[in-house]
């Protein structure tokens, strides 16, 4: 090798007239005749089957630790309740649980229903995944349940489920639905108009829930938590400004009391605001009056007592609004028969107890697919974000990887008890750190208020 080719990495340093010190890097230029003649390749190290074999074997030893740390990795709330203080983090879960589970019983009825399924189903969504998540999932602050951008997904493959099957379906002759008390023992049947197409609806939403849970398994075991990389913060932030449009348009409907059609498809907004300016003269005024009472009510409490920077830190927990909103407006209606002589739609019965396990029915997964996978990629970005950001403030980490077993498992024990998708809320994890909920003991307090 030539002299002037060996000087790599030469520094000079080069005083210019302000008096600073510059470095200067002069590096020859190789081409592959040089860099064959000025370097030899290298040798790799002989081993024999036998070292290698015993090399191979020695990663798979099984040890105490070993054991301990797979086990660990598995179920990660073993970790986070070695270190649990029942002293000072027992009193905070307990509020923050009891917050979150107030929460989520208005919010799992009203985003049950944005997917199309009665009410009652958005319940089930706020129970069966939580639990599920408190034993797999390594966030100690989201909330996971019903969540809009995941309700409507769904309600979208519903639709498109209900114009495929019609009425054509193997279970549209049974007009019942049966659901179990707590205790295993009553069992309570229920009939209602058009139970032919809620049974086609609630079959496609559970098939749907079957597969998402798949697709995150799949993905999980792959170790494909990576992805979330090349979801950018814009891209997440326009598909949920996207999402807040369509909630608006399919509950604005409610709000003025009138009916329109479902619509599915590139242009359903167009269509489903043409039905709702068209029906506008039929609209219930009583209905209209309630709502935009109920809207006002939400707002100034919101604003005014749970967001007031002068009267948060003295509330324990904030006010409980949303379900104010729904008692007393239960009670108003009760009280004034404002069904029976306003016609103001009433959700109707809500099933006490736990629903039979049944299995989806496998002969729609492959038409949900396509929906599956989008849903899966959107529920798993906006979770892990959630997850991300929470944990970034407390100083600790989440595994994307176990994330995805932890949703996984969510979605296909909840496609087996008659819910819909889960995803982390963004509404009540905030709320749920806000109150100052510390671990995943909030889940335990949660699931314990909605039960009751």
């Amino acid at each position: 090798m030539k002299k002037e080719d060996s000087e790599l990495g030469e520094s000079l340093i080069d005083i210019t007239e302000n008096g600073h010190a510059k470095m200067v890097i002069d590096r020859p230029i190789f081409n592959q005749q040089k860099l064959d003649e000025g370097f030899e390749a290298g040798v790799r190290p002989q081993s024999s089957l036998k070292s290698s074999c015993r090399k191979a074997c020695s990663k798979c030893a099984c040890s105490k630790t070993c054991c301990k740390n797979f086990l660990f990795g598995i179920f990660p709330f073993l970790s986070i309740l070695k270190g649990y203080n029942v002293k000072s983090d027992l009193p905070s879960d307990i509020i923050s649980g009891l917050t979150v589970g107030i929460m989520h019983i208005p919010q799992g009825m009203a985003y049950g229903m944005l997917t199309g399924l009665d009410p009652v189903y958005g319940l089930y969504v706020s129970f069966f995944p939580v639990i599920v998540y408190f034993f797999l999932g390594t966030s100690r602050h989201v909330s996971m349940g019903t969540f809009a951008v995941a309700c409507l997904m769904v309600g979208s493959a519903v639709d498109k489920g209900v114009a495929k099957f019609g009425g054509v379906f193997e279970g549209c002759n049974d007009t019942t639905v049966s659901i179990a008390d707590v205790n295993g023992t009553n069992v309570t049947q229920i009939g209602s108009t058009g139970a032919c197409q809620d049974e086609i609806k609630l079959q496609v939403a559970m098939a749907v829930t079957l597969m998402v849970g798949l697709i995150q398994l799949g993905m999980g075991v792959a170790q494909l938590g990576f992805i979330t990389t090349y979801l950018s913060d814009p891209l997440v932030s326009g598909f949920t400004t996207g999402a807040a449009c369509h909630v608006f348009t399919s509950q604005i409907t409610h709000v003025f009391g009138i009916s329109t059609a479902r619509y599915s498809g590139a242009l359903k907004l167009v269509y489903t605001y043409r039905d709702f300016f068209t029906n506008i003269p039929h609209t219930n005024a009583v209905t209209l009056i309630a709502s935009v009472i109920c809207m006002v009510f939400l707002y100034t409490i919101k604003t005014y007592i749970n967001q007031n920077p002068k009267i948060k830190p003295r509330l324990k927990m904030p006010v409980p609004v949303e379900l104010i909103a729904v008692v007393l407006g239960t009670l108003i209606s009760y009280g004034a028969n404002l069904q029976r002589d306003f016609g103001v739609t009433q959700v109707g019965d809500i099933p006490v107890g736990m629903p039979i396990p049944k299995v989806p029915n496998f002969s729609m997964i492959p038409d949900v697919i396509a929906d599956a996978f989008a849903i899966s990629i959107v529920v798993f970005a906006i979770s892990v974000s959630m997850g991300k950001i929470l944990a970034k403030k407390y100083d600790y980490e989440i595994n994307s990887n176990q994330e995805l077993i932890a949703y996984a498992a969510c979605n296909i024990v909840s496609s087996f008890f008659s819910a819909f998708v889960s995803s982390a809320s963004l509404s009540r994890s905030l709320v749920q750190e806000n109150v100052g909920g510390k671990t995943q003991v909030i889940i335990i307090t949660s699931v314990t208020k909605d039960l009751n």
